[in-house]
């Protein structure tokens, strides 16, 4: 039924059993995949013979099956078929052999690193480069130590082309033009195949396992993590490491802070002292530090790994192309005077049409969504401030933070749907447009969800206009004795450890409850009991992880925390040492579950963190106003600088100290240059050893690439 040269794993052994038979306990499994070349594997369900009363079925999911194997053939790739030993799945190993690797890389323009004495830069891979005695030491040996000159993930990507390209029409039988399309093939409640995924490349991966998810004490090694997922994950955890580098410094002057705010709260009774005021003027320039600091570090990252050109290269979405609201049309290219397709949904606003007005939809319901958040969190307030007494106010505050904490988790997730259903209707592009419309979409919505409630207590909860509500209105919000600086102190304290807590239980506790039912639905006790346990095929055990989380949107979770320590770390200054042991203790735990726990993801680049970037420099301002809001108006320390300030006083101070904040800044900004001299000459000069190096070949570099 599956052919002949089919390979069959042993499911089960007895755990008493002797292991001198190794292909029994999976080691032969497992050495097979160390030196097995990089794979791609497509997962097909095997249907039970003797349950299946329609042989018409069994026929077709047979031809199936063959119809995928001459598409293969004929693109001249290398398969390898394996069966699990329970007979229900059939695996296709898909490489690529060396040959068309190499004519596929010169014909795709893969980049490879040259040796330092020929610069040390990115350079399109060509056949001519590699020959003769000399051509041996052009180019680098890949990172993670696979066959050949191309990384695991490069010849992982190529294959992946391979297959979804048309196959050549041979005259050996019926011609199957139709190019493989994996995602369209596991649809429907009948696909065709049930899985398609990179294979885990297992001799990077477990160096990766031991010298980054399992090794706390070391640094990343970005460069492995470049070369095995693509310059957009490594970015992600080179940012992720730079945030938590970064909070050492809050870190240590919140815990100064809480010390000298215990000692003084003896004596007056009160967590306000002088060095409030100081605190908040150091977290406003941490913050501007922090965005101008990132931006060097990684202007530096898109000159080393060459990224500079990415957006500008980045293809259309097939999405795109296929969206009923998308306008195909061709023209005339002046220059070469051939015929060009070109595909557009642009429209406008006024009219409405096009992708504008449903990008005005999109904005327009966002806007209703903010008001929603921003009454629940005023009504959640108006519930609690009854059991704010004066002095008293701590079980009310707690009480209040929880609510704001619950409401707003129930709201983002009620929104992370709508963001996925619009994301579709507005049709973007291209991957990169889409992301940072979606960033853009996101930072707007849980901006005001997240902040809104301690913003309204730290700052209107006193201050409701007076013309607008009666006084028993008034009352009902004002702050017990007028003192919001208690009352938001508790509820920002409640509200960053409840959000802390349930990203540990989303995180942590719900994936391991998951996975101790699929054991107790899959009888894993009594195999155990049965002193049994379940030898799978490699393919198999990683046709069962899940897929990972999208990369732009493991950043909200670290930006959004930022802004809390920024805009408010002042309310609790132990924030930042609540934070930073859970960081370190993700990022590794990200990496692990990366590593282990979800199937490889393909090739992703990117040339910056998108619209995140915009985001960090956004709560980079916001800091400003809103810590010399809290130290001016909420809080009373500016009192221990001059006792005789009036309200009128209070607010120059504010003023004053906001515009020489906004003036450091600007101070800052023009220090701290992204793209510094050093980084742009070091760029220029590998180029320019690398073009030396192919003048003498007699090449051009953009000779290399015969094909998109």
């Amino acid at each position: 039924m599956v052919g002949k040269n089919v390979v069959m794993s042993n499911r089960y052994k007895r755990l008493d059993d002797e292991d001198d038979d190794k292909e029994e306990d999976g080691e032969a499994e497992l050495a097979a995949a160390l030196l097995a070349p990089p794979s791609i594997c497509i997962a097909f369900s095997l249907p039970d013979e003797d349950s299946v009363l329609d042989e018409s079925e069994l026929e077709k999911s047979k031809e199936q099956r063959e119809d995928m194997m001459k598409k293969l053939r004929k693109l001249n790739l290398e398969v390898e078929q394996r069966i699990n030993r329970a007979g229900d799945k059939l695996f296709l190993n898909v490489s690529t052999p060396d040959h068309l690797m190499a004519m596929q890389a010169q014909a795709r323009g893969i980049r490879l690193r040259l040796q330092d004495k020929h610069g040390g830069a990115l350079c399109m891979f060509s056949k001519k480069l590699v020959e003769g005695p000399q051509g041996k030491d052009r180019f680098l040996e890949p990172a993670d130590k696979a066959i050949g000159h191309f990384s695991s993930l490069q010849q992982l990507e190529i294959t992946d082309r391979i297959i979804r390209s048309e196959p050549i029409d041979d005259g050996s039988g019926p011609q199957t033009s139709r190019a493989i399309d994996p995602e369209s093939l596991m649809e429907g409640d009948s696909p065709v195949i049930i899985g398609y995924f990179y294979m885990h490349f297992d001799r990077a991966r477990y160096k990766l396992v031991a010298e980054w998810a399992g090794s706390w004490s070391s640094p990343q090694p970005i460069e492995d993590i470049k070369v095995y997922f693509g310059e957009k994950v490594a970015l992600f955890f080179t940012f992720y490491g730079y945030m938590i580098s970064m909070e050492w410094l809050p870190a240590l002057c919140g815990t100064a802070l809480t010390f000298s705010q215990m000692a003084s709260h003896r004596l007056t009774g009160s967590w306000d002292n002088p060095y409030v005021v100081v605190y908040a003027i150091g977290m406003s320039i941490w913050s501007i530090l922090v965005c101008q600091l990132w931006r060097r570090l990684e202007a530096r990252l898109r000159y080393e790994w060459d990224t500079l050109e990415f957006e500008e290269q980045e293809v259309m979405l097939t999405e795109f192309k296929n969206h009923p609201s998308t306008v195909k049309n061709t023209h005339v290219n002046p220059l070469t005077g051939e015929v060009e397709e070109y595909w557009f949904d642009e429209g406008s606003l006024f009219p409405p049409r096009g992708r504008k007005s449903r990008v005005l939809v999109t904005f327009l319901l966002i806007g209703v969504l903010c008001v929603v958040s921003m009454a629940m969190a005023i009504a959640v307030y108006f519930f609690c401030r009854p059991l704010m007494k004066p002095g008293h106010t701590t079980v009310g505050a707690i009480v209040c933070g929880i609510g704001f904490s619950v409401v707003g988790e129930v709201l983002n997730r009620v929104f992370d749907r709508f963001l996925t259903w619009r994301m579709q209707a507005e049709n973007w592009r291209t991957e990169v447009e889409r992301e940072d419309a979606a960033i853009l979409r996101t930072a707007v919505f849980k901006v005001v969800n997240n902040y809104f409630g301690i913003c309204f207590v730290a700052f209107a909860a006193n201050r409701l206009p007076s013309f607008l509500f009666s006084k028993s209105v008034l009352a009902a919000f004002r702050c017990p004795q007028w003192q919001c600086m208690p009352v938001a102190q508790g509820i920002f304290t409640t509200t960053f450890v409840s959000m802390t807590a349930f990203r540990i239980v989303e995180e942590k506790v719900f994936p391991v409850v998951k996975r101790l039912w699929i054991d107790h639905v899959n009888n894993a006790s009594l195999r155990k009991a049965a002193k049994v346990k379940v030898v799978k095929l490699p393919m198999e055990e990683q046709l069962e992880l899940g897929k990972s989380k999208p990369v732009t949107f493991l950043y909200e979770t670290v930006v959004m925390q930022f802004g809390f320590i920024a805009m408010f770390g002042t309310l609790f200054p132990m924030a930042a040492v609540t934070a930073l042991p859970l960081n370190l203790i993700f990022l590794r735990s990200h990496a692990q579950d990366l590593l282990l726990s979800y199937q490889r993801p393909a090739y992703q680049c990117a040339a910056d963190i998108g619209s995140w970037q915009s985001v960090l420099s956004l709560f980079g301002t916001l800091s400003i106003v809103t810590n010399s809001c809290l130290v001016g108006l909420t809080a009373h320390s500016v009192y221990f600088y001059h006792a005789n300030m009036t309200l009128v006083d209070r607010l120059w101070a504010v003023a004053i100290l906001e515009h020489l904040l906004f003036i450091a800044k600007i101070l800052i900004e023009n220090l701290i240059v992204a793209d510094a001299h050093k980084i742009v000459d070091s760029y220029e000069n590998r180029e320019e050893l690398k073009r030396q190096m192919l003048q003498k070949e007699g090449l051009q570099e953009d000779q290399f690439k015969t094909e998109q």
